[in-house]
């Protein structure tokens, strides 16, 4: 294209031209983590197990952490979403973490994805026997406030 236009043009110029034409910079308005059936879904979990004696429950959850996402702004037209597409899979690190009432578990932190395999190994290196230790045989696994995921230590020793 410099070629066949040889004329240069500074950013500031070309920034200048945009915002006469009603284009901004903004950064992209954030996507809520939780989508309204998803936070209706926790509410009602949270109520129906308000009366729970949660002594001996162990709460474990994981997380991810992103390297190197940063915040881009993006020219938009005035009155359009400024949502913008981002790379599914950047590097990142997982943590798993659990506590009760009465100790906080050793964190667990990993690369590969989290299969049953990995999630089996992070439960007997890291939570089955100190849980016994500190709650005896009566403490209850949570896991996501999900009850498809939560369970007694039943059968898991």
């Amino acid at each position: 294209m410099a070629d066949k236009c040889p004329v240069t043009t500074s950013k500031n110029t070309v920034a200048r031209a945009l915002k006469k034409l009603r284009y901004t910079k903004p950064y992209p308005s954030p996507i809520p983590l939780l989508s309204e059936k998803n936070r209706i879904s926790r509410l009602e979990w949270a109520e129906k197990n308000l009366s729970n004696d949660w002594q001996h429950a162990i709460f474990t959850d994981e997380a991810s952490i992103w390297i190197a996402r940063g915040r881009i702004r993006m020219w938009t037209k005035e009155g359009t979403e400024r949502l913008r597409t981002t790379v599914k899979h950047t590097q990142k690190v997982n943590i798993w973490a659990a506590f009760s009432s009465v100790v906080t578990f050793p964190l667990c932190i990993f690369q590969e994805i989290l299969t049953a395999a990995l999630f089996v190994n992070i439960l007997e290196g890291h939570l089955i026997t100190q849980a016994t230790v500190f709650h005896g045989s009566e403490w209850i696994l949570v896991q996501d406030n999900d009850p498809k995921h939560s369970q007694t230590n039943q059968g898991m020793d």
